[in-house]
């Protein structure tokens, strides 16, 4: 009888012993500490510039070219959580922290800068028991490389927008290029005749404030008299 009733509590036992053990794992000094750990992510982007040399058997000579790629760059990824990084197409691949370089960086290749592209990092515990659901997401957008950098008008402009080597705005026509480019230069140029003005008026009061004050106090004194006339001819008229 007592081996029978061994028999049906032990698994009870087993049962409750295993929820315990569980909840001492991931008790709130643990989901605190993995949450930490999610907070001291940090992510950047990079751009650089691969250069392909090779021969040109064609036109028999050395050809260069070069492309603008993408790299995002993950920090302090540790054994308490891993990432999950989603690219605008909705593909998605995970980095845990064997994956972290000698450098202590993760670099997740973004492909040829040749549009924007906006990517989610999001950070999950590696223990899912403990907390199974997204613990912070990080948005990036890696930039587009502007070609438009390199006309000749960028070299009277550098500060118009689509003058700057990356941008963060889709493609535009070169026509719109050209439009926009001719407006900005029409916006300076309205822009120095308007500070050229505003600074020939300071200019002549800073050297003519005498005489500009003696006009001032004039022009006062000739419009009260003015004022004394008319009132006094209105006075006489009621009367």
């Amino acid at each position: 009888m007592q081996k029978k009733l061994v028999l049906v509590f032990m698994p009870i036992i087993m049962f409750f012993s295993f929820i315990n053990f569980a909840y001492a794992e991931c008790d709130y000094e643990t989901k605190a500490k993995i949450n930490n750990a999610a907070g001291t992510i940090k992510a950047e982007y990079q751009t650089f510039e691969y250069n392909n040399n090779y021969y040109d058997e064609t036109y028999g000579e050395e050809v260069s070219e070069s492309y603008w790629y993408g790299l995002i760059h993950i920090y302090n990824l540790s054994d308490d959580v891993y990432v999950k990084v989603i690219d605008n197409n909705g593909n998605s691949k995970d980095y845990t922290s064997d994956d972290v370089a000698a450098d202590g960086v993760i670099y997740v290749g973004t492909g040829m800068a040749n549009e924007v592209k906006k990517y989610k990092i999001e950070v999950y515990a590696t223990d899912s028991s403990c907390i199974d659901d997204v613990i912070r997401t990080i948005d990036i957008t890696i930039p587009r490389y502007n070609v438009f950098s390199t006309y000749s008008q960028c070299d009277e402009y550098p500060d118009y927008y689509y003058c700057s080597e990356f941008v963060f705005l889709d493609n535009i026509p070169e026509t719109e290029f050209y439009r926009g480019i001719e407006d900005y230069a029409e916006r300076l140029e309205a822009e120095k005749n308007n500070q050229g003005i505003i600074s020939q008026t300071a200019e002549l009061i800073k050297n003519h404030w005498g005489a500009l004050l003696i006009l001032a106090v004039c022009v006062g004194i000739g419009g009260y008299i003015f004022y004394i006339k008319i009132y006094s001819k209105r006075k006489g008229k009621k009367k």
